[in-house]
């Protein structure tokens, strides 16, 4: 590459995008993503578990193999901490928010799980 180009990496919740601009570039045609800066994007082991999208201000762990099932997740987690805490609100990552952070680790724990018992 050579010095007249840049590298961005973009981590959206579903993939990681590396994105090769020339430096003279005026205008990008991107859908409006948003940068959601309590997002943490979380790699996962070699067979993928732990990986996931992780919202610091829900403290709620969205696993990618239940991608489907983010809604009920979110609803659920909602409907059990509000036992405590009556202002607490859960909800799933948009398709159009940017994970601020990735970390090539899998998440250590089972938010869902948690919420569930």
């Amino acid at each position: 590459m050579d010095k007249n180009t840049h590298t961005y990496y973009l981590f959206f919740p579903t993939h990681t995008y590396y994105l090769f601009f020339p430096t003279h570039t005026n205008y990008l045609f991107f859908p409006s993503f948003q940068e959601d800066c309590h997002l943490r994007s979380y790699a996962g082991d070699d067979v993928g578990r732990g990986s996931g999208v992780y919202d610091c201000a829900s403290d709620f762990f969205f696993p990618y193999v239940l991608r489907g099932e983010w809604t009920s997740m979110a609803k659920t987690a909602t409907a059990v901490r509000r036992r405590a805490n009556p202002a607490y609100v859960c909800e799933p990552p948009s398709s159009t928010a940017v994970c601020v952070i990735h970390l090539d680790v899998p998440f250590p724990y089972d938010t869902y799980g948690e919420c569930r018992k």
